[in-house]
């Protein structure tokens, strides 16, 4: 069973959450770019022509977008699975990244050694979700 994964981030979300490069960040949030949604509406094109915003800006934004299979405007739809990761990151990687900062928002008192652990069992959980949901 294929899963939308869309279905699974609020395009409302900041843009911020999905743990960008600060370089790629910056050239997004200077261009008034706030949401994932907003993001989304960008087409590869728009994005290379922001000042400090090069190729590998672009690929670490596809990357991350691919992690809850979203694109940007005008491209196909990327498999997951063959997308590159930015900075040598791998998709449990990318899903822990993404569950340690909710971790330390709810739990901020919580030692580092603990947020780690925590925050790749439940990237290990979503990666056995995606499994199961195939």
């Amino acid at each position: 069973m294929e899963v939308d994964m869309s279905e699974m981030i609020d395009l409302n979300t900041s843009v911020e959450d999905l743990c960008l490069p600060i370089r790629a960040q910056n050239a997004i949030k200077n261009e008034g770019i706030k949401t994932i949604g907003e993001l989304v509406t960008k087409t590869a094109h728009q994005l290379c022509r922001l000042p400090n915003f090069g190729k590998g800006s672009l690929a670490d934004v596809r990357a991350a977008l691919a992690v809850y299979r979203l694109k940007l405007k005008g491209e196909s739809p990327v498999e997951v699975r063959n997308a590159p990761a930015p900075n040598g990151m791998d998709l449990r990687d990318m899903f822990a990244m993404a569950a340690l900062k909710g971790i330390v928002t709810t739990r901020p008192n919580t030692p580092a050694g603990v947020v780690s652990i925590l925050a790749y069992e439940y990237a290990d959980a979503m990666i056995k979700a995606r499994e199961v949901m195939r």
